[in-house]
């Protein structure tokens, strides 16, 4: 039954909802259900979810329907405030639907939808402005303020990513890996990726961008893995493989070969600031998954430790308030899994609340 809708949550729903009715079975049902989606998929599919959700939320997923841009965290809570909701309250109306799929990481994370839902949030966009022209301009001048700030912050990261990527996407193939994954469409990227490592298979820079890839947009951790050793192995002290590989180990819930390769990425000139909130993150990671609390506890306060260390060495520059923004999460998401009697608190002394945080080191 699954397979033959595609896996699609709401579907299932459909069919369950369907069930409820005297006399259907299953496979009447589905039959409804295929027909239905011929017909009118937006309307069969969401039309109910959308009228479970307050209007400010509907002015949000609209919005956000209409930006273009990777839904992160930062990008959704700009959007709550342009919406007038709170960043919470729209993620519990977002966690009542099923319009797409959540992934976390770190102290962040980030939205996907399901692309039949953005051409429904679209749709419905454009019944309300028929009848209220200023609700469509205001979604759009929201998004436009949207999009500026993402921008801002794109441009605030290049400086971490620049010359790693100018040399890894010299060829063809790089560059069109590197455009289909900005797309979002990454089964061509990989494939791109594949190609490019192929006329490319001394470059260093490109296997670890590769890493990378497979890492934060396949999450095949294993494959990742094994892409970042060869670039290690291609250029023994390339920084930012080194870098990428020490994330890599975390992810895996490894702490000791993720200390070491922050530290020859350290040793090899990474930036100490930034070696040390990624050894921070890595073990707030790594604290979800061990059982022991005693032991969980002890990995989290060294979590702690390392992000204030952090916070005593960043350098004084234009990314400055990121990064202390990054560290003060870091310790924050550390205290809501601690017992209160453990809990550091606020670097209220140190660290300024303003601003969003960035991806640091990527």
């Amino acid at each position: 039954l699954a397979m033959g809708l595609n896996c699609k949550p709401l579907l299932l729903e459909a069919v369950s909802q369907y069930l409820r009715y005297p006399g259907v079975g299953i496979q009447a049902a589905r039959h409804k259900v295929q027909s239905a989606i011929l017909h009118d998929l937006g309307e069969f599919l969401y039309e109910d979810a959308w009228h479970r959700i307050d209007d400010v939320h509907r002015h949000a997923f609209m919005i956000l329907a209409v930006l273009e841009v990777p839904i992160t965290s930062e990008v959704v809570g700009w959007t709550c405030r342009e919406a007038n909701t709170s960043h919470l309250a729209w993620l519990e109306s977002f966690g009542e639907t099923n319009f797409g799929q959540l992934t976390e990481y770190g102290v962040g994370y980030e939205i996907t939808f399901v692309p039949e839902a953005i051409t429904f949030f679209q749709k419905k966009k454009q019944e309300i402005e028929r009848d209220e022209p200023s609700v469509g301009v205001d979604v759009d001048d929201a998004a436009g303020r949207v999009r500026t700030l993402y921008r801002q912050l794109q441009e605030g990261d290049s400086a971490y990513i620049t010359d790693r990527i100018s040399a890894a996407f010299v060829t063809g193939a790089a560059k069109t890996a590197k455009l289909y994954a900005s797309r979002g469409e990454y089964d061509d990227a990989e494939v791109w990726y594949e190609e490019a490592t192929k006329l490319e298979p001394h470059n260093s820079a490109l296997f670890d961008r590769f890493a990378y890839f497979l890492l934060h947009y396949r999450k095949d951790v294993e494959r990742a893995r094994r892409v970042a050793r060869q670039a290690i192995q291609l250029e023994a002290d390339n920084e930012e493989a080194l870098f990428t590989a020490g994330i890599i180990e975390y992810w895996s819930d490894s702490l000791t070969s993720g200390d070491e390769f922050m530290s020859k990425a350290e040793k090899n000139g990474k930036a100490k600031h930034l070696c040390l909130i990624q050894k921070a993150a890595g073990r707030v990671r790594v604290a979800e998954s061990i059982v022991s609390a005693a032991s969980r506890h002890e990995v989290l306060q060294e979590a702690q430790a390392l992000y204030e260390l952090a916070v005593g060495i960043i350098p004084k520059d234009r990314y400055e308030r990121k990064n202390l923004q990054f560290c003060e999460k870091g310790v924050l998401y550390a205290d809501s899994m601690l017992p209160t009697r453990l809990r550091r608190g606020r670097l209220v002394t140190k660290v300024s609340v303003r601003g969003r945080r960035g991806s640091l080191g990527w």
